[in-house]
Order: structure tokens, then C-alpha cells, then sequence
């Protein structure tokens, strides 16, 4: 059994897997390594994604392949993985040595501020209680935090820019607005709008994106389902190819040398035979494997933005979730290639030796075994 990882090395594997550009290997922190999150849900860094996409509007994806296009022409336009911005916040917690980040003396942080969002140290601290615009902050302790492990910046309060006093409790279900607003913006620049409680918005989205998330992962179960079929067919294609070619072996080796060419042509035929239908198994594998991951990736993007995002930043980013996984959801699964896995071989030697030298043309015939077609069936016949 492996060792139990260190402290350590599990905070350098959390780093790796998850705030770590994986093209670069570099982490995301700073603006030109922030975490952009493409259509597709897979997140790299704004440097990386620049160097893919150049001056052209649509690229690649590295790892899927969709066909990406930038929604304002450049990669800036792209929006920010908040999710990596939040296991930051998550990961900070429990380093032996939280700094603040109020300030830049590097002193250790003692409480957090849930309205800044911010670290501070016991200067920080008393400087924050002195200002008239932050005595009604909300402050806790780094041990609390730890107590609860919870992600800080999942708590933090979102104040309406207008109005910093007044927190963001109300949503606009307006077609043109679609935002979180206080109760003021409310009454004054939302009158006469559908407006309802920010709480019951946000249960409704994650409803609606777990309910998603589940129907995919329900679609890629069948593509698993379908990748054993198309395994199995292959070692049953493997085993019967084997056993036919030890009896056509058998079978040349009482014709002596006199048939050592057809056989050989016979095996060739037998062989491509097998890796034709082989190829076209293998491509359906590919293809299941393909749609597979990406299903696999945007239900665990999902389910991270549903368990480690905050209210605001799930309704600005559920609707880009939402289509990609709405897009998987009725994406057309592969066909499986035909169950051609078994083959027929017919031996056409004669009794006597001389009989044989004198009229055999054929080592004998290779066909797939007949398959049931439309209430009829299909032979492949190859004679040598």
C-alpha cells in the first residue's frame, strides 16, 4: 500500500490539480496567469491561451477539441474561473502562516473580514474597527474558519455598489437585467420588475444545474456501458481471430509446401479482415472515450460551481454552465460498430496428395459467420 501523504505533499498536489495552469505548469497568480474558464468549462491561463489563439477570434480547445470562439475577439473577453479564485481563498486557511492582505507588511493574519473579503492582521484590524464604513464589517477568527472548513470567500458578503451599506438580497428576473440587487436599487431602478429573493434564485439554479449535472453523468454512464459492449467485442474478435488462423495453420500444414502461397495469401486476407474491424471497434472506443471526458468534466465543473462558488458568481456564470451542459445532455451518443467478431473457414483439401497437386486452386474460403440483416443475412465470402 502506498505511504499517506505528508501535509506537505498534499498541498502541493492540491496545487498541481487545481490552481496550476496545465498547459504551462504554472500557478494562477497574477493577470497574466488568471484562470480563464472557456465554453467548453475547461479552465487555462489568460498567457497560454493567448499564445494558442493569436490574433484569431476561434481556437481549439487544447484538451476537448470544441471549437472555441471568443465572445469579444480576444482572450480578455473570456470570463474568470472564479472556482480556482475560491480554492485560493479555501487553500489559505489552513497554511501554518496566513499573511494579511490588507496590507504589505506580511504580517500574520488573526481575523477575516467576510464584507472585504480580506486577511488582516491586528494592525489591519484596528485601523478596520476605527472606520465609520467598516465598524458594521463582519470580522471572524483564522481559527473559526479552520473550525467550520468552510471557504472564507464562500461567506463573504456582497454589497451593491451603489449603495456599499446595503447587501444584495433581491434578484431581477428581467430579460434585460438578470443581476442581484439591494433592496434601494430595488425600489428605485428596478421598479415594476419581476424581483425575487436572492436565496430562492440561487436554490433554483443549483437545482436546475445538480438536475443537469445528473442527466449527463446518467449519458456518460451509458457511454461506459457502451465501451464494455465495444471491449468485449474486441476480445471476442481477438480469441475467435486466433482460433481460426491455428485452424487454418493446421490446415496448410497437411498440404505441405506445395500450398505455402495460398496460405500465406489466405492468413494476409484473414488479417486485414481482422484489422479492419478492429480499426472501426477501436474508433467507436475512441469516440465514446472522447465524449466520455467531456461529459466527466463539465459534471465535475458543475458540481464544483454548485459546492465552492458564491451566490453572485454562480448566477453569472451558470448560464455559460448550463448550455455547455445542456449541449452534452443531447449530444448524439456513437453508434457501435456491427458485431462482426467471428469468422468462418472452410478447408477444401482433397484425400489423396496427388488429386491436391494437380486441381487445388483455393486453401479454402474466410467469411464473417452469417449476421441476421432486415430478416435475411449476410455473407462475406474471400476465396484464395
Amino acid at each position: 500500500m502506498a505511504a499517506s501523504l505528508s501535509p506537505t505533499q498534499m498541498k502541493e498536489e492540491f496545487k498541481d490539480k487545481f490552481l496550476t495552469c496545465s498547459i504551462c505548469e504554472e500557478p494562477y497568480d497574477n493577470d497574466e496567469r488568471q484562470a480563464k474558464c472557456l465554453p467548453c468549462l475547461h479552465t487555462y491561463c489568460k498567457s497560454c491561451l493567448q499564445r494558442i489563439a493569436g490574433k484569431r477570434p476561434k481556437f481549439d480547445c487544447p484538451k476537448c477539441c470544441k471549437l472555441i470562439t471568443l465572445p469579444g475577439g480576444t482572450v480578455d473577453s473570456l470570463p474568470n474561473n472564479f472556482i480556482v479564485e475560491n480554492l485560493k481563498g479555501y487553500q489559505n486557511i489552513f497554511n501554518l502562516a496566513v499573511v494579511c492582505g490588507n496590507c504589505d507588511d506580511d504580517n500574520p493574519a488573526v481575523k477575516f473580514c467576510h464584507d472585504c473579503g480580506s486577511f488582516l492582521c491586528q494592525g489591519c484590524i484596528e485601523s478596520h474597527q476605527k472606520m465609520r464604513s467598516m465598524q458594521h464589517h463582519q470580522l471572524v477568527t483564522i481559527e473559526e474558519l479552520q473550525a467550520k472548513k468552510c471557504n472564507p470567500m464562500m461567506q463573504q458578503q456582497q454589497h451593491c455598489t451603489k449603495h456599499p451599506k446595503q447587501d444584495m438580497t433581491m434578484y431581477c428576473k428581467e430579460a434585460d437585467c438578470k443581476v442581484p440587487v439591494c433592496a434601494t436599487c430595488g425600489h428605485l431602478d428596478h421598479r415594476g420588475h419581476d424581483l425575487i429573493e436572492l436565496s430562492a434564485t440561487i436554490e433554483k439554479i443549483v437545482a436546475d444545474m445538480q438536475l443537469s449535472s445528473e442527466r449527463v453523468n446518467e449519458r456518460n454512464q451509458e457511454l461506459a456501458r457502451k465501451q464494455l459492449v465495444v471491449e468485449e467485442l474486441q476480445q471476442t474478435l481477438t480469441n475467435n481471430f486466433k482460433k481460426k488462423e491455428k485452424e487454418m495453420h493446421e490446415s496448410a500444414a497437411k498440404l505441405h509446401k506445395q500450398i505455402d502461397a495460398n496460405y500465406n495469401k489466405a492468413q494476409t486476407h484473414l488479417k486485414n479482415l481482422y484489422e479492419t474491424e478492429m480499426n472501426n471497434l477501436t474508433e467507436s472506443t475512441d469516440s465514446i472515450g472522447f465524449l466520455s471526458a467531456q461529459m466527466t468534466s463539465a459534471c465535475e465543473f458543475a458540481n464544483q460551481s454548485c459546492d465552492m462558488s458564491h451566490p453572485t458568481q454562480l448566477l453569472t456564470s451558470h448560464n455559460q454552465i448550463m448550455e455547455r451542459l445542456n449541449e452534452l445532455e443531447i449530444a448524439k451518443l456513437p453508434e457501435t460498430a456491427s458485431d462482426k467478431t467471428d469468422f468462418d473457414f472452410t478447408e477444401k483439401n482433397q484425400s489423396a496428395i496427388t488429386q491436391i497437386q494437380e486441381s487445388l486452386q483455393d486453401l479454402g474460403d474466410i467469411r464473417w459467420k452469417p449476421q441476421p440483416v432486415g430478416g435475411g443475412v449476410i455473407w462475406q465470402i474471400f476465396t484464395f
